[in-house]
């Protein structure tokens, strides 16, 4: 084991009260130093052998203070800390480690947010840190203006990228996601880029119309989250005129709504998906 990890096992009073044990202290000079009670400190002490085994003192875990350096006050009567201060004292003690910890210990893949805990924690590369940080305000901005639009690896079939190629859609954000996927953030600056992206990524449904009971079907290959269907006419509709409309605001493959439509008739069915995005599709009665 060595120092690394061994810092990411434990936590940062664990941590203290292990140090100066592998240092000799008793346990009462430790209670002493860090303003803690003696059965506190069994209890750190206890924890921290079952971390690291019960001859943890023997191992050299402690010695290296380069990248695990604790200087922060650890005594009870610390002043509190705030802004920068605070900053700096999580980044020197590691505090914020605890979020990788289950990756340290090959339990999870490690994702953006333990990435970032493991940059701020200073055991990790800080150029990272401040690559995903200005992505994060630039995303923040952008989405303020325009539209966002996260894909995860596994939809990036080939319409989508058709999609991707044919605006120049180009990725703002990218993190790990689970399941060894990757989650990208595209940004649309115009909702026909956004529309069309998002129905290359669910896909055209397949529309019909049952003349005996009047009801139209909107079925899709995958579920998908729906606010609304609508139904107007293509041609010589006035502005606002709907002939049909349905809200669902439901993730399901099947959609059906109740609808009088003509034989030979063209329309245009419209549907709202959960992120905005606005499909419309052209259908003749047949």
């Amino acid at each position: 084991m060595t120092p690394k990890e061994a810092r990411l096992l434990l936590s940062d009073r664990e941590w203290q009260v292990a140090e100066r044990a592998s240092r000799g202290k008793k346990i009462k000079e430790i209670a002493r130093e860090l303003s803690l009670s003696e059965g506190t400190i069994k209890r750190y002490l206890f924890s921290a052998k079952k971390k690291l085994g019960k001859n943890f003192r023997n191992y050299n875990l402690f010695g290296s203070r380069d990248s695990l350096s604790l200087n922060a006050p650890e005594d009870g009567n610390a002043k509190k800390l705030c802004g920068k201060e605070l900053l700096e004292h999580d980044m020197r003690t590691g505090k914020v480690s605890m979020a990788f910890k289950r990756y340290a210990m090959g339990e999870v893949i490690m994702s953006s947010e333990a990435r970032l805990a493991y940059a701020i924690s200073g055991l990790g590369d800080r150029n990272y840190l401040f690559k995903k940080r200005a992505e994060a305000l630039k995303t923040l901005g952008q989405s303020a203006r325009y539209k966002i639009a996260k894909l995860s690896s596994s939809m990036h079939t080939e319409a989508v990228r058709e999609i991707i190629a044919l605006y120049k859609l180009r990725v703002v954000k990218k993190e790990l996601a689970e399941e060894d996927e990757t989650e990208y953030y595209y940004l649309c600056t115009t909702d026909e880029e956004f529309n069309m992206l998002m129905g290359a990524v669910v896909g055209f449904p397949n529309i019909k119309y049952c003349e005996d009971v009047g009801e139209l079907v909107v079925e899709y290959n995958r579920a998908v989250f729906v606010e609304y269907i609508r139904v107007k006419p293509q041609a010589g509709a006035k502005w606002g005129e709907c002939l049909a409309h349905e809200k669902y605001l439901s993730s399901k493959k099947k959609f059906a709504l109740k609808a009088r439509l003509q034989s030979g008739s063209e329309y245009v069915v419209s549907v709202m998906l959960g992120n905005g995005a606005h499909l419309n599709y052209d259908f003749v009665v047949r």
